[in-house]
């Protein structure tokens, strides 16, 4: 753990402590003035005015982030994105302009010295008439967690379409799209592109996600909640992959499902 986390946590830890203990005094000297009220006026508010300060101080201890780099000064949250730099349970991940991410410590036990310059693609969707814009702006949002920063759009709900934000959380603007009419010509424009286009969909000739093959730049072909991909799209890619379910449901939203592949797809490029 880096000086700037401990300096943090250490911070955060004595504001909650001080905070606590200027509470309890402030609550003792409310009690005491009830108990003698001839202490007077100004005793009563000097003590209510520690319990409030105390308050604020025990707040602004449980809000200060616990375990951020305070050296770095950011730090990743719900409505944005680290552009320089991440802290992530010990792990310090730089962002460089270029397509490279550094990596100077573990993940949660996974060994990642190897990854120390990785080169990372930018990876591309293709949603084959996706229509509810709360998945939509959900696979958005994993988009650009992921570094895929162009959607091919095949008759799907656009990312700046009004509900979309409500999951997107303004992420959209990391990403730009194209519109097709149907999935077919969104799919022939990735591979136009240089991709390598794998439909995820249940078929009788799919591959579990994990043995299909993917040696280059792969653009991942998400279909429509009910009906999923059409036949036309599917013939039109170059492989077809389902996500294996062990338990009694046979089914995924697709946004946990395009969150899962956008996953396996980013995993292998990095062990190449």
């Amino acid at each position: 753990m880096t000086i700037g986390c401990f300096l943090s946590g250490l911070l955060g830890f004595s504001l909650r402590l001080l905070g606590f203990s200027l509470c309890l005094l402030g609550r003792l000297g409310c009690l005491l003035f009830s108990l003698c009220s001839l202490l007077g006026g100004f005793l009563h508010r000097s003590f209510f005015c520690l319990g409030c300060l105390g308050c604020v101080l025990l707040s602004l201890g449980c809000v200060l982030p616990r375990g951020v780099d305070l050296g770095q000064g950011i730090h990743a949250t719900e409505s944005g994105i680290a552009p320089l730099g991440i802290v992530y349970n010990s792990a310090h991940l730089t962002f460089a302009h270029d397509d490279t991410i550094a990596l100077d410590d573990g993940i949660g036990g996974w060994a990642v010295s190897h990854f120390d310059a990785v080169d990372i693609d930018s990876g591309k969707l293709v949603l084959d008439g996706v229509g509810n814009p709360f998945n939509v702006g959900a696979i958005v949002r994993t988009a650009a967690a992921e570094r895929v920063d162009h959607l091919y759009l095949g008759s799907a709900t656009a990312p700046d379409h009004d509900k979309v934000n409500k999951t997107a959380l303004g992420t959209a603007r990391y990403l730009t799209w194209t519109e097709f009419d149907s999935g077919v010509p969104a799919v022939e424009a990735a591979r136009a592109d240089g991709y390598q286009v794998i439909a995820i969909e249940l078929t009788s000739d799919a591959l579990p996600l994990h043995e299909i093959p993917m040696e280059t730049d792969v653009a991942l072909a998400i279909g429509h909640e009910d009906r999923g991909c059409t036949p036309a799209t599917l013939a039109a890619c170059d492989g077809v992959a389902f996500i294996p379910q062990l338990g009694k449901v046979g089914s995924l939203n697709v946004a946990h499902a395009a969150s899962i592949a956008i996953y396996e797809a980013r995993r292998r490029s990095w062990c190449r």
